[in-house]
């Protein structure tokens, strides 16, 4: 049975955006300390550092002072725009599976589509790349962070669940047993 109580609006956390910002600050201060030791993989290391957590924190710094919803949950559509790679709009006839599960310490929603290639084909340059290499490593195309989220990946699980046909029934059983 659908979900009624659609559009569901859930805006990132503030206080998760506030501890990586700060966490990505510290590494790009590091990395800068980093240059300026004896040796050269100390500077490679200084400078990877740097570029890296300089993107994650220009990310962050971006999505702490965006008014811009991470995932909008409506009848016939998802939109989701957690992370860098944030793939949009997703028809609920396109998902084929919804999990929550836990990858190095950290909570995620995983999302995979009945095309394997969705999230690569939906992403361009930079973004497709970053997308391939989040396919070799877990089998979710869709991966929403918990920490992008103001709400639990189980509470999510629960208001997406009804809008996809068989995982509603598939739900339904389980409360049923």
């Amino acid at each position: 049975m659908p979900n009624e109580n659609l559009p569901y609006i859930i805006y990132p956390s503030k206080k998760s955006l506030g501890k990586l910002l700060f966490f990505s600050l510290i590494f790009v201060v590091v990395g800068f300390f980093l240059l300026f030791t004896e040796g050269i993989l100390y500077k490679i290391v200084g400078i990877i550092s740097i570029a890296f957590f300089g993107m994650c924190f220009a990310f962050l710094a971006s999505r702490l002072f965006n008014k811009k919803p991470a995932l909008i949950v409506e009848k016939d559509y998802l939109y989701e725009n957690t992370s860098y790679v944030s793939i949009g709009k997703i028809e609920w006839n396109e998902i084929q599976d919804m999990y929550v599960y836990e990858y190095m310490g950290q909570k995620f929603l995983g999302i995979e589509t009945k095309d394997p290639d969705f999230a690569t084909k939906r992403t361009q340059g930079w973004k497709k790349s970053l997308s391939r290499m989040n396919q070799n490593m877990v089998p979710a195309q869709i991966n929403i962070p918990q920490t992008a989220l103001s709400i639990s990946c189980e509470e999510l699980f629960l208001i997406m669940a009804p809008q996809v046909p068989h995982i509603a029934s598939q739900l339904q059983e389980n409360i049923e047993l």
